[in-house]
């Protein structure tokens, strides 16, 4: 990873104060910022009856993730810009870690082209042309199907203005600055006609002046361009009026009042929309410029969460909460509705006529797909695509052994109501995540740490131990099916550890330690267990099979060893500051003793060059659980550790020699890391993969420091 490959968010406020993000490469001196994204998994929340207006009951249409194992780095930054005649969209992302203009096939979510110089984007689909609004930097004018420049139009300057706006039958472009439009012709790149509007606001009945443009909609069929403006602020109440002017910009239609919680787009003849009034209720209505067709007030409260149109249908599509309602607007009547879950985190982004797929984008901006028909018809079947992950803490990440050949992984999903956590497993990136039947309580998945056989490619074995019953459970198809451990082990145990021997092939032998300082040994491959006599807080395994292997362990403020299987335990000596480790971890070293890195219940990370005889500090932090991520067979003084603690991601390139920054504090909020793991093979798949909070695992290149 060089340095130019770090990313800083740049937040541009809104005159409104909304904020809009963008990205942009800088080099950022000593600092690694690990989430350079790119998406393995999805997330799809389970499904639930809920009613159509008019139908039978239909279950919950689950949207699929538009990027595929494997596929660029895509984070989306809406809106989306729809060419529903060549099945593209447009939109602003983080293309592997830079902010560009995306250029996305309508079909399968897949990425066709990236271009540099992203801004506030419009799509002038006839004339195969893409607006570029930079802000200060003015308004370019793209060739739509290959990026190439045919002119920029300079501006007044001013950061994250409103999107620019175009009138389909004449090609004529709307830029917005402050209170003022720009009509700029595309052809001569002149700007014809700049209008300043006055748009009188005030602050608690006080003049404020006249207040920016807010938002804005065009209808050239109605000849009509919609611009708001927040009229009206004192909190917690707000006021929008929204000014219907010409195409020419020489008339004001007229003006309407609305929530400051709404939005809006022209079909036909009207402005349709939605809002949320300051009590709660929403409202749908429609606006022809002047006059109100009708404004209804609807049973079911929700926050906004997009709107798009279907002229193949000639249906309104208006998402609020997790309910897409389906209007029409020549009946003035809502026709049908469905619960979508993905609207739980994300929103309506748009529909396309060439793919009939509606588009949605998540709070953290992945892409999900979903059939317009699949939506309200249960006979037409989502889009076939990896079965990607719920959306839930991923608790930890185990990679096949020969994860560089299969790249089977196995992934650990919080599960809130039984206290353990679900089991997924991807077996190649074609398959996508599959859930896997380890549930020994019917009522309850309970799985609590899992584990590949070190000869994974010759004996295909999986290890998982669950806590409802407390049992180890062996699988050699991937997880679809398990055998019991025949070993009964105490009711209300809670496993902690499940670790196999690194000379597992030869010996087949397995740790099991619990929350309660037991540890279990298994020498047939996880059948029997046997209770060893030490009780152990945290145990780590150094060394190969039989004789070589050393077992360490910590109890209280003691550090311990083994060297016959745990059978008989030495004491080493306190451990540091003789507080009881939350973390222990062995590693080799070009030394006499394995290096031992360790986290104390204090808050200190430190590391041990002589087994475990004396400390080094490494560094101080408050609390927090802790993960890490050692590279294997790289030298000691090249080798790469990634450290989880507090939302971010802590990097050396040296064994924690030295140890360069932490994970920038917006990543780290955005992206909340909750697991971590290394590619086995580290030296040719360098990879680190990281899972979050909302049911991701990603991964970054990380074979260089910065």
């Amino acid at each position: 990873m060089s340095a130019s490959m770090a990313i800083r968010h740049e937040k541009i406020t809104q005159p409104w104060g909304g904020i809009l993000y963008t990205s942009s490469m800088t080099r950022l001196h000593n600092s690694l910022v690990i989430f350079l994204w790119v998406i393995l998994a999805s997330c799809v929340p389970g499904q639930s009856d809920t009613e159509t207006l008019g139908g039978p009951s239909v279950p919950h249409p689950s949207p699929t993730p538009g990027i595929v194992p494997g596929a660029p780095q895509l984070f989306i930054f809406p809106p989306l810009q729809i060419d529903g005649e060549n099945g593209r969209l447009y939109a602003v992302a983080q293309v592997n870690g830079e902010s560009k203009i995306a250029i996305i096939n309508a079909r399968d979510g897949s990425l066709l082209a990236a271009w540099d110089n992203p801004g506030q984007l419009a799509l002038d689909p006839s004339r195969g042309r893409l607006v570029v609004d930079h802000g200060a930097q003015g308004v370019a004018l793209l060739d739509a199907a290959t990026g190439g420049t045919q002119g920029t139009v300079s501006l007044p300057p001013q950061d994250g203005p409103p999107a620019p706006q175009i009138n389909g039958r004449t090609g004529m472009v709307y830029a917005f600055r402050g209170s003022t439009v720009h009509m700029i012709d595309p052809a001569t790149r002149v700007v014809t006609r700049s209008m300043d509007i006055e748009a009188p606001a005030t602050i608690c009945d006080a003049p404020s002046g006249d207040a920016p443009i807010y938002q804005t909609a065009i209808d050239p069929v109605a000849g009509r361009l919609y611009l708001s403006f927040i009229t009206h602020s004192c909190i917690p109440w707000a006021t929008v009026t929204i000014y219907a002017f010409d195409m020419e910009l020489r008339t004001e239609i007229g003006r309407m009042d609305i929530d400051i919680n709404s939005q809006f787009l022209p079909y036909g003849e009207d402005l349709f929309g939605s809002s949320v009034n300051r009590l709660g209720p929403t409202s749908f209505w429609a606006w022809d410029g002047s006059n109100r067709r009708y404004d209804e007030s609807a049973d079911f409260q929700g926050s906004l969460a997009g709107m798009a149109l279907d002229r193949k249908r000639k249906l309104i599509y208006e998402a609020v909460g997790e309910t897409i309602r389906a209007i029409d607007p020549a009946k003035r009547a809502v026709v049908a509705q469905a619960d979508v879950a993905i609207l739980a985190e994300g929103k309506l982004a748009g529909y396309d006529p060439a793919s009939d797929n509606l588009f949605f984008v998540s709070t953290s901006g992945r892409l999900f797909l979903l059939p317009a028909d699949n939506v309200f018809n249960t006979a037409i079947s989502p889009i076939t695509a990896p079965s990607p992950l719920p959306i839930a803490a991923v608790r930890s990440i185990s990679l096949a052994p020969n994860w560089s050949e299969s790249r089977t992984t196995i992934a650990l999903l919080e599960d809130t109501h039984c206290g353990g956590s679900q089991l997924f497993v991807m077996i190649n990136p074609t398959s996508g995540w599959l859930p896997s039947a380890t549930d020994t309580d019917p009522n309850c998945e309970s799985v609590a740490v899992a584990a590949f056989s070190p000869a994974y490619k010759q004996d295909s074995l999986l290890f998982a131990a669950t806590n409802q019953p407390p049992t180890i459970l062996r699988s050699l198809d991937t997880g679809r099916s398990w055998t019991a451990a025949e070993t009964p082990f105490l009711e209300g145990t809670r496993f902690t550890a499940l670790l196999p021997s690194p000379g597992y092939a030869g010996d087949q032998t397995l740790y099991a330690l619990t929350s309660t300082s037991l540890l279990y040994r298994s020498r047939d491959g996880g059948r029997n267990w046997l209770l060893l006599d030490q009780r152990i807080d945290q145990v780590a395994l150094a060394g190969g099979a039989g004789p070589s292997l050393i077992l360490y362990g910590a109890y209280g403020g003691r550090l311990l060893h083994s060297t016959n299987g745990g059978d008989k335990w030495q004491e080493i000596g306190p451990t540091p500051n003789s507080e009881p480790l939350v973390m222990l971890q062995a590693a080799p070293s070009d030394g006499d003793f394995p290096l031992l890195y360790a986290f104390t219940a204090g808050g200190r990370f430190v590391r041990s060059l002589d087994g475990g005889a004396s400390w080094n500090l490494i560094m101080e932090k408050s609390s927090g659980p802790v993960q890490l991520a050692i590279a294997a067979g790289v030298a000691e003084k090249q080798r790469p550790i990634f450290l989880l603690h507090e939302k971010s991601i802590t990097a050396s390139y040296d064994g924690m020699a030295s140890v360069w920054a932490a994970t920038a504090a917006e990543d780290a909020s955005r992206f909340h890391p909750t697991a971590i793991a290394i590619a086995p093979d580290f030296t040719s798949t360098p990879y680190l993969f990281a899972g979050t909070i909302d049911g991701q695992i990603v991964r970054v290149r990380a074979d260089a420091q910065p």
